[in-house]
């Protein structure tokens, strides 16, 4: 058994001598899978901790849980803000290990592992060169789990730190065969340069949304002095859709005092240009009808999947004086919110 042990021992150092030469191996399934529990003694922190070869003794500040545990903190990267990054590997009680051959942290990135520290019982190593740079700590008992950890801390995090991360840990169990055993945790990224371009690129739009609403009103205005017959109506503020009649609250143009309650009522016979756009902010969804006297004139879908949506239709309808107009809401999502200013109206004019 002894002579088993040594060989055992031999190929590992020579597989742990290997990775740290190559920046970026394969995926490759854990020989065993430890189940994951809600509830685990809390972590310490080492944070700070120098490249060192501790002595081989219990770490008090290595709190050890039941299952193998591998913590970010924090688990939000801010670029440009978060000082530090520290990722913490320590095995659980469960691991029915004799003696710890290695414990390792690596990146998994594009389809790839790519190690980046890890500790053997000579000692903890940095795997890649762009962690040359961060503090490291890791201690391996002489035997069993009880006081092994490995921690590195990041200084400056960027968006490349980004992604999942993963702890390995190898080692001979009570029957002296060789195990591994993966745990993984995942630390997102929030880029306030990228955030700041969205917000400049989202200002844009508002302007030309609010130029090409001008505009709208300009030509309202001049079919006003042209024909005599036109209205508008829009919303006062964003408003949460419902089923049933589209409350219109703000009229911007009313030739003939028409527009009342949601509702136009044609002040004289004739055919009419009709016009109705309805826009939801972005996740939201509203199905409304353009109605003639309870009867729909066409249908407007407008659905926002990750932007602010629209949809609008324009038609030519023959109306008699006293007759009614307007938009009912036929679905619409949980808490969907209109865009009132921007983009949702009813307008018409006599032609």
């Amino acid at each position: 058994m002894t002579n088993i042990y040594c060989l055992v021992l031999s190929l590992l150092s020579l597989f742990t001598a290997a990775v740290v030469n190559m920046t970026t191996v394969p995926f490759s399934p854990p020989v065993s899978t430890l189940l994951t529990e809600s509830t685990v003694k809390t972590l310490g922190t080492t944070s700070g901790v120098a490249v060192t070869d501790l002595p081989a003794t219990v770490n008090p500040n290595i709190a050890q849980g039941r299952v193998l545990m591998l913590t970010a903190h924090p688990n939000e990267i801010i670029v440009g803000v978060t000082p530090d990054l520290t990722l913490q590997c320590t095995p659980g009680l469960i691991d029915d290990l004799s003696i710890i051959m290695l414990l390792q942290i690596n990146h998994l990135l594009n389809g790839t592992r790519t190690p980046i520290v890890d500790v053997t019982p000579s000692g903890t190593r940095v795997s890649h060169v762009q962690y040359t740079n961060a503090k490291v700590a890791g201690h391996i008992p002489p035997s069993g789990v009880i006081g092994a950890y490995l921690t590195v801390t990041v200084s400056r995090p960027g968006v490349t730190d980004g992604g999942q991360y993963e702890c390995s840990l190898s080692g001979l169990n009570s029957m002296q065969l060789l195990t591994t055993n993966r745990v993984t945790a995942v630390v997102s990224v929030l880029d306030l340069g990228e955030l700041s371009s969205e917000i400049k690129e989202l200002r844009e739009r508002v302007r030309e949304g609010a130029a090409k609403y001008e505009k709208l009103e300009e030509e309202v205005h001049e079919l006003e002095t042209a024909r005599g017959v036109a209205f508008m109506a829009s919303l006062t503020f964003d408003i949460d859709a419902s089923s049933g009649r589209l409350a219109l609250d703000m009229v911007t143009a009313d030739t003939k005092g028409s527009f009342a309650n949601g509702t136009y009522v044609t002040p004289e016979t004739g055919n009419y240009l009709l016009v109705l756009q309805i826009a939801v902010k972005a996740g939201g969804h509203i199905t409304a009808d353009l109605r003639h006297n309870g009867r729909s004139l066409g249908r407007v879908i407008a659905s926002g999947g990750s932007e602010d949506g629209q949809g609008s239709i324009s038609v030519v309808a023959q109306l008699r004086k006293g007759e009614v107009i307007d938009v009912e809401v036929m679905q619409f999502s949980p808490s969907t919110r209109l865009l009132s200013s921007l983009a949702t109206f009813l307008s018409g004019r006599m032609l």
